[in-house]
C-alpha cells in the first residue's frame, strides 16, 4: 500500500510512522508511540531525519534526508534494523509526499 503523509497522520485505528519511505505499524507499542508516549511525536510522520540527528523536535519531522552524513546514515540504518525486527512494514510513503 502506498501512503501519503496525510494518510500517516490521519490513520484511525493504527499508529503509523515512516523511515526512508517504509511505513511501519507501531500500534503494538502504544506506550511509546501513542498519546503521552515517549515517542508520540513520531506518530503520523516520516522520522528519518529525526533518527539521523537523534532529535525529538517537531521541526525535524517529515524533513528531506537525502544529504545525510555517513554517521547519520549509519544511525538511520541501525534504527531501521530495529524497526524491521519489531514492527510490520505495511507499505511505502509516496515519494512526492512533501519530503
Amino acid at each position: 500500500q502506498v501512503f501519503s503523509l496525510r494518510d500517516l497522520k490521519e490513520a484511525k485505528d493504527k499508529i503509523l510512522t515512516s523511515i526512508e519511505g517504509q511505513v511501519y505499524d507501531v500500534s503494538s507499542n502504544p506506550d511509546m508511540y501513542g498519546p503521552g508516549g515517549s515517542y508520540a511525536v513520531f506518530a503520523g510522520h516520516d522520522i528519518t531525519y529525526c533518527l539521523a540527528i537523534t532529535s525529538l523536535e517537531t521541526e525535524n519531522l517529515d524533513r528531506p534526508y537525502n544529504n545525510l552524513s555517513e554517521d547519520e546514515q549509519s544511525r538511520v540504518n541501525a534504527f531501521k534494523e530495529r524497526f524491521n525486527s519489531k514492527y510490520p512494514i505495511v507499505g511505502t510513503l509516496q515519494t512526492n509526499s512533501s519530503l
